[in-house]
């Protein structure tokens, strides 16, 4: 069925002709005494006047400017999406940084030969001398050293096993204990380029849950105790990325080496992991370029004064949540610990003292005695950045007397009520740093584009709007176009005038080239950094991620297909492709089985939907199996999109192994034993769950097995003359049968052990 569109109305349907003539014939009707209708008249002079004004009128009527259009993507949700940054990372060899210490968030990297792509880092970095020196895996009964694999390009490993079973385990040796970084960070890079890409993960969307468990530990006096992992970006090696860790004090060595291993404790791996290396030295960065304190000049006092940024092009924040505090969010680090001394000691402003009781005593006196007459260390730095990122943990820290600017957040008000849910600490982290960044606001480094005015000797931030028809007089409002950079004020009327004389500047805002940033693999990288010199790094893969501001036309493609697509699960259809849109996943099939409880399956039950959601998998494998996490990151995204009166509930697969018996009569001159091959060929092919079925497109949910689609299926088999006496057998199901064998709705066939007899 075809849906037909509604016809824009053709508004300018009348020309000036046609106008001013209608005009002419309404004269006897309202004017008996007008006579004369001729051009030379001073009244028709007028009327002519009158329908040139209206076709012009009509004409603006019947056209949208892309400026109208923007606004009404934005009244729909559908508001054009931002430049986005490339990002890298890159690998730089323990000879070349390993005397550099701590590389703050925000350091300079530039690519040789595209020195205009300025890519900053995006962490807070201890680069170190410690050498990975051995890669060891061990499984049931079965050791393998992986060290000379990790070194080569091109050659990958199974770190757990084909299998991944619980108690598998990952060991990593190391010739020192990370003696030079308050925090080690490994990379890991996954082989995933023979897999299905993940469903896409919009920013802000839920991050998924892992099945398997996987616990670090490392070794103390020949044993093992739990390492302080700060952060897994890998989830339990789901995907490439990095283990961020503390060193341990205790740690020691077994035999010269100083041990970390990665032990499967519980759940399991849908896809089990494979790794191409882990390394040391790699740093993230995004090809972004930060500007601080720029001068706009000054106030002239004048209705819309215009001023231009001096780097483009401007990449605009979204609107989002901070996470923790980064040493290099300090922007300027004596003008810090001085904000957070005079709090201390004067008790003003009461926003910043707030922070300065929740410090420890030692980091107090450090800062009120210590530091008074030198900078920070590294170390220090970082132990002061720490001690106030676990002020930001706590819920005690707001009160609204002091932030009365700030109003705490949905989120923040239920993870305080609940703080043992999962998006409790998370919630709370982003809500704190808010306040963080209102206590010292022109100490640390903002989102987006910062805009501000000298008032009576302290900077005022102003704020970006779309245009000044709302503003007040007394606004401090500014119009950004984004694409030239130029920034115009108000009128006095609509948003203030910046008074004369008055300083302005740009606090803070970031620029970037977006898709250009996208550079090739194998670049040689510099640090623009005093001491690094002679660092070069290499980035093994290319950049990604680099994107252009989307247009309008690709915006209104875009609101189109979104419209259309589904976000509301009603159906049965509408229940499957949800689920294997589930952001950060690979689906591989899901069925929905409506009036099904997984727990009263031969009872129909109204309001019930079960999802059978099934992962993808690698070609060893032959029953995809679901995990808990795999599990309930689906759940979590069916839940928020069902409707209120239907319970959701998402299962695993039930597996039905299929063998098959028979007798094959093959044609003269065939091989028998390459007949037998075939014919089984063709039954493993057939009874598979993700790729069988007689469209090859996987097995039907609940599809019974019939022995004449066997009986057809051998009989196309290249050599066979005909097949007799096929018997089928499912064990799980204790089925026998020569003609059918019936499969539960939420199960799927795979191939079993099948006796073929060639005659």
């Amino acid at each position: 069925m075809s849906i037909m569109a509604l016809q824009v109305p053709n508004l300018d349907d009348k020309t000036f002709q046609e106008l001013a003539a209608e005009a002419v014939a309404l004269i006897p009707r309202y004017s008996r005494d007008w006579t004369d209708h001729n051009l030379h008249d001073p009244g028709i002079t007028f009327l002519e006047l009158f329908a040139w004004l209206a076709e012009m009128q009509i004409y603006q009527l019947n056209r949208i400017t892309d400026n109208q259009i923007d606004r009404f993507l934005k009244m729909v949700g559908m508001a054009r999406l931002a430049r986005q940054p490339a990002q890298v990372e890159i690998e730089f060899t323990v000879a070349a940084i390993s005397t550099l210490g701590l590389l703050p968030a925000g350091t300079r990297v530039v690519p040789l030969g595209h020195e205009h792509l300025i890519f900053e880092t995006e962490d807070d970095f201890f680069t170190t001398r410690t050498r990975l020196i051995a890669v060891n895996s061990h499984w049931n009964s079965t050791s393998i050293d992986h060290t000379e694999a990790n070194n080569k390009e091109g050659i990958y490993f199974f770190p757990f096993g084909e299998q991944a079973a619980v108690g598998a385990i990952l060991e990593l040796g190391f010739d020192q204990p990370f003696a030079d970084a308050e925090m080690a960070n490994l990379f890991f890079l996954l082989r995933e380029n023979d897999l299905p890409a993940p469903a896409p993960r919009p920013e802000g969307a839920d991050e998924i849950q892992p099945s398997a468990t996987l616990v670090w530990e490392y070794s103390v006096n020949g044993t093992w105790a739990q390492l302080n992992a700060l952060r897994d970006t890998t989830l339990s090696l789901n995907r490439s990325g990095r283990l961020v860790f503390i060193p341990p004090a205790d740690w020691t060595a077994q035999n010269g080496v100083y041990w970390l291993r990665g032990r499967l404790a519980a759940g399991l791996y849908e896809i089990p992991p494979v790794l191409e290396h882990v390394r040391l030295n790699v740093i993230p960065a995004r090809q972004v370029e930060t500007v601080v304190h720029e001068d706009l000049g000054e106030g002239t006092g004048l209705p819309h004064q215009r001023v231009r940024l001096q780097k483009l092009p401007l990449l605009l924040a979204a609107d989002r949540e901070r996470g923790p505090l980064r040493v290099g969010d300090i922007l300027n680090w004596p003008e810090f610990l001085t904000a957070v001394r005079q709090a201390g000691t004067t008790g003003q402003p009461a926003t910043q003292r707030r922070f300065w009781d929740f410090l420890p005593g030692t980091l107090q006196a450090l800062i009120k005695d210590e530091l008074i007459s030198r900078l920070p260390t590294d170390r220090e730095k970082y132990q002061i950045v720490a001690a106030f990122n676990q002020i930001l943990t706590s819920t005690d820290l707001y009160d609204p007397a002091i932030f009365a600017e700030i109003q705490p957040s949905e989120a923040y008000q239920q993870a305080a009520a609940q703080p043992e849910c999962d998006f409790a600490a998370a919630a709370i982290i982003q809500f704190n740093r808010r306040l963080f960044d209102l206590a010292f606001a022109n100490q640390v480094a903002r989102l987006g584009l910062v805009i501000q005015v000298q008032d009576h000797m302290v900077w005022e931030d102003w704020q970006r709007v779309e245009d000044f028809e709302s503003s007040a007089a007394s606004d401090r409002h500014y119009v950004l176009e984004v694409e030239t950079g130029e920034i115009t004020f108000g009128n006095g009327q609509n948003g203030r005038i910046p008074g004369e004389g008055r300083s302005m500047r740009a606090y803070f805002y970031q620029t970037s080239h977006g898709s250009e940033g996208n550079v090739s693999a194998g670049l040689t990288w510099r640090l623009e950094i005093t001491g690094a010199a002679g660092a070069r790094g290499t980035n093994v893969l290319p950049a990604s991620g680099g994107r252009e501001p989307e247009t309008i036309a690709e915006a209104q493609l875009r609101a189109q297909e979104e419209m259309t697509s589904r976000q509301r699960a009603v159906t049965s259809s509408d229940f499957e492709q949800l689920a294997l849109a589930t952001p950060g996943l690979r689906v591989a099939r899901a069925k929905a089985l409506p009036n099904y409880h997984p727990e009263f399956p031969s009872l129909n039950m109204p309001g019930n939907v079960t999802v059978v959601a099934v992962p993808a998998l690698r070609s060893n494998r032959v029953t995809p199996a679901a995990g808990a996490g795999f599990l309930h990151t689906v759940q979590r995204h069916l839940e928020a999109r069902r409707l209120v009166a239907t319970a959701v509930h998402v299962i695993a697969p039930a597996y039905v192994q299929i063998s098959v018996r028979g007798k094959i009569f093959k044609q003269k001159k065939s091989d028998a034993t390459a007949v037998q091959a075939r014919a089984l060929a063709a039954l493993q092919k057939f009874l598979h769950p993700l790729t069988g079925g007689p469209n090859e497109d996987g097995w039907t949910f609940g599809r019974p097995v019939y022995a004449a689609e066997i009986y057809q299926l051998l009989d196309d088999v290249e050599g066979v003359d005909h097949v007799v006496g096929i018997e089928l057998e499912a064990v799980a199901l204790q089925q026998l049968a020569q003609k059918v064998i019936t499969i539960p709705p939420n199960a799927l066939v795979y191939s079993g052990e099948h006796q073929l007899e060639v005659i």
